[in-house]
């Protein structure tokens, strides 16, 4: 753990001081890892990468678990408790999405550098290219 948290924000890793006030923001985060290569997000640890902690560890991962089950059914994804330096951090490992892209709410996010954002209808497309054949229409 201690080698991650040397590490700073990227495109797979993300730093949670706390959990997000809007559930949404727990899922688009993921979904965001999930559209791109995976990743990891820790919550109760500073931009910095500073364990700070949570109050109430138990109370987050419940949250957690039910934001995602109920609206990140499809992600793999692994939720673990850890004590670092004396402070408890919750640990989100995501896979990589097999169906991509993921969506919340019917939008779609992929993690750009260390920004979660939004994926325009062009980008989707983009992503998955098709194969050059014949169509039988009506």
């Amino acid at each position: 753990m201690k080698t991650v948290l040397s590490r700073q924000e990227s495109e797979v890793l993300e730093f949670k001081e706390q959990l997000p006030n809007h559930r949404d923001k727990v899922a688009q985060e993921v979904a965001a890892l999930a559209n791109n290569e995976g990743g990891t997000i820790l919550i109760g640890v500073d931009d910095s990468g500073t364990p700070v902690g949570l109050d109430s560890i138990d109370q987050v991962e419940e949250t957690v678990a039910n934001v995602l089950s109920n609206d990140l059914s499809n992600v793999i994804r692994d939720i673990e408790k850890a004590r670092v330096d004396g402070t408890d951090i919750l640990i989100i490992n995501v896979d990589r999405a097999i169906e991509v892209p993921v969506d919340v709410d019917g939008t779609f996010f992929v993690r750009t550098g260390t920004t979660t954002d939004r994926l325009t209808g062009r980008e989707i497309l983009d992503g998955f290219p098709r194969e050059v054949g014949r169509h039988d229409g009506i």
